[in-house]
């Protein structure tokens, strides 16, 4: 549904921050739906039709909240598995990766916040993907 195994080193980095906004944006609509709440049981007597309905309301409400969990558990692997192959990077290439990946920043910023020529910060990028390329085709 949401992962593709074909799926490149450079797609799975460039893919990383809107992944993370829709896990958040999943989370959100868990918790407004499912708020943690304490039930509160009364004695007093339902009718039959009373409770089909809210069984049946009750079950729906299940399923939908199953499926939203499948989804954030497949992302958070996914996520997982990005940030498991930036941490097996050197310190210098982790820096580069989140600062372009994660946090989104431009060329420009990375080179100034790195104190590195521009040139520079794609070598270490390329080499870093090169490796987590590698990584990953090994697994």
């Amino acid at each position: 549904m949401i992962r593709s195994d074909d799926e490149t080193v450079s797609e799975k980095l460039k893919n990383y921050r809107s992944l993370v906004l829709k896990y958040e944006a999943y989370q959100m609509i868990y918790d407004q739906l499912y708020p943690r709440i304490t039930p509160v049981l009364s004695d007093m007597p339902k009718s039959q039709s009373e409770g089909n309905a809210l069984e049946k309301l009750v079950e729906r409400r299940m399923d939908l909240c199953e499926k939203i969990t499948e989804v954030l558990t497949e992302m958070r692997e996914r996520l997982d598995e990005i940030m498991v192959m930036i941490g097996q990077l050197q310190d210098n290439e982790q820096i580069v990766i989140i600062f372009r990946y994660v946090q989104g920043m431009s060329w420009r910023k990375i080179e100034g916040k790195m104190n590195y020529s521009y040139k520079h910060c794609f070598r270490i990028h390329d080499r870093a993907v090169e490796k987590m390329t590698l990584n990953d085709t090994s697994n």
